[in-house]
């Protein structure tokens, strides 16, 4: 009998991670373009099947759990609900660091970190940016 390791999980589920994070490029790329309608179905979307996948669950049975209260919830559609908003978020949101939720246009919020670098930070971010 062979032992799976710690490693070797952690292995697999990294190679999985790095395919999906390039297989849902394009989501990411369509989510920062959409207006908030879009952008909320693109979520509703991608909440139902998550739930379907990791739950087990027919599509119905999902969207269930998603109009069901939280204070509503049984522990496993509470458990599929978080799983799939965290996974929304690293995979299709990709929130950036440092730039506080609801800041709105990211070139904006990237100008107000250039306007709190020093010189010496500066002059390496235009040296960068020329290469």
């Amino acid at each position: 009998m062979t032992k799976v390791t710690l490693s070797i999980v952690a292995q697999a589920i990294g190679s999985a991670s790095r395919i999906s994070m390039a297989n849902t490029l394009a989501h990411h790329t369509a989510y920062i373009k959409a207006d908030t309608d879009v952008r909320g179905e693109m979520r509703a979307e991608y909440l139902t099947g998550y739930i379907m996948g990791v739950a087990k669950l027919s599509e119905a049975k999902a969207q269930v759990v998603l109009e069901t209260p939280r204070a509503e919830r049984d522990d496993a559609g509470q458990a599929a609900y978080y799983a799939a908003t965290a996974s929304f978020s690293y995979h299709i949101i990709r929130p950036v660091k440092g730039v506080a939720k609801g800041s709105g246009d990211i070139v904006e919020a990237a100008m107000r970190l250039v306007a709190k670098m020093t010189p010496a930070q500066k002059r390496k971010l235009t040296r960068l940016m020329a290469e």
